[in-house]
């Protein structure tokens, strides 16, 4: 799914009992065992981890990390993916929310989180790729402004990629 603009971003505050923050280095191992945890992203370890933070093809940016925490407890996440083939094209990576936290809104300010800290960096346009069966996941990015790419049976990301004209970044301050 595709999100054509980055702008004009709100972000709500957090529902009570929760902040949101950034990743701190040496949280590597508390964010896979939250993927791992929150189920349906496959199964994650410290290998899997590594691979993700050093893969050329869709890298995870530790610093774009974000969590949902409650009483000191990492409860949701959501990250931006680099593509090494296109340095101004960002990807929303690895949504997800412990279940005993899910419904009350995390999935989408961790997402808001995300695109304003993709639009600081100057990144102008984003995607994110999830599966029809995850309806939870659909409807969420349909609310964001993501749109579906592509014609139904053709959804393939190299052809989507290499059809989008590039957009320079540009970093915009902190408010």
């Amino acid at each position: 799914m595709y999100l054509r603009r980055l702008d004009a971003l709100h972000l709500p505050e957090s529902p009570a009992g929760y902040t949101i923050r950034r990743f701190i280095p040496g949280e590597e191992r508390a964010w896979w065992h939250l993927l791992d945890d929150a189920g349906g992203l496959g199964t994650w370890d410290a290998k899997r981890a590594e691979e993700a933070f050093a893969d050329p093809s869709g890298r995870v940016w530790k610093e774009s990390i974000h969590f949902a925490v409650a009483e000191d407890h990492l409860v949701g996440t959501a990250c931006v993916q680099l593509n090494a083939r296109r340095d101004d094209l960002a990807e929303m990576g690895w949504v997800a929310v412990a279940s005993a936290h899910r419904g009350r809104g995390l999935g989408r300010i961790l997402c808001l989180h995300t695109l304003w800290f993709m639009r600081q960096r100057g990144f102008q346009h984003c995607f994110v790729q999830t599966r029809s069966h995850r309806a939870a996941a659909v409807k969420l990015f349909r609310d964001l402004g993501f749109q579906p790419w592509g014609a139904p049976g053709d959804g393939s990301l190299s052809a989507f990629l290499g059809a989008l004209p590039h957009r320079a970044r540009v970093e915009t301050q902190e408010p």
